[in-house]
């Protein structure tokens, strides 16, 4: 898709090489404005910006998972310790009474 746009953007600077109202333009903006409708600018920004958030997204998501893993490999270990120190306080009992 990022392709897609810069074969369009190559395109429009291409096509306004030519004209001589090229050297008048202050900015690739304006000249990206000149050529392209506003509808076409907003599509092509739209594209872009999807672009650089997916990225951004499956880092999210990445993060997450990786995350809710800690967080379950934490609540194992965390039943694991309490069983081990209930058995030892039932040991303790024990030791302190035998007879109970």
């Amino acid at each position: 898709m990022s392709e897609k746009i810069a074969r369009e953007l190559l395109a429009i600077l291409k096509a306004l090489h030519g004209h001589e109202q090229a050297s008048k333009y202050k900015s690739f903006v304006q000249a990206i404005q000149t050529a392209w409708s506003s509808r076409k600018i907003a599509e092509t920004q739209d594209r872009s910006d999807s672009i650089q958030k997916a990225p951004q997204f499956h880092l999210q998501i990445t993060m997450s998972e990786n995350i809710r893993q800690s967080l379950g490999n934490l609540d194992d270990a965390s039943h694991a310790r309490i069983g081990s120190l209930e058995s030892a306080a039932l040991s303790l009992r024990r030791w302190i009474n035998p007879w109970s």
